[in-house]
């Protein structure tokens, strides 16, 4: 009697086993892929942090030029990238919308896009 308990039990006990193993490595393996997942995001996401900074401080004093040009015209109508140049020389910073009192700056660098609303708004990630 004794036997066939023991048979019994190890006849259950291997294909729990193996089900308990199969389950496990599933659960590692899925587990896995989402760290490879999120590894891969934290390599790239550097390079985009970098661009947006980049884009952050070209939109900065891109502002101060748009600054001068409204000193000089008490307006923001009329600014253009071009009128950006002639105080910020080789700004890549454009004019997407220039109205009386508001205008908003939009750049790309390494396909990180920002722009400014200002007057007196601050660099933000995303187009006008």
């Amino acid at each position: 009697m004794f036997w066939s308990v023991g048979r019994a039990v190890s006849k259950l006990v291997l294909p729990l086993l193996i089900v308990g193993f199969a389950v496990g490595a599933y659960l590692i393996g899925k587990s896995l892929h989402h760290a490879g997942n999120e590894a891969g995001s934290v390599l790239v996401s550097p390079i985009g942090r970098a661009g947006l900074a980049a884009a952050e401080s070209n939109l900065e004093s891109a502002d101060r030029a748009a600054q001068s040009y409204y000193a000089d015209n008490v307006t923001y109508v009329g600014m253009s990238t071009a009128s950006l140049q002639q105080d910020d020389p080789g700004t890549t910073v454009q004019v997407v919308q220039a109205g009386a009192t508001s205008y908003c700056l939009q750049t790309t660098i390494s396909d990180a896009v920002a722009h400014l609303d200002g007057p007196n708004g601050l660099p933000t990630a995303g187009p006008c």
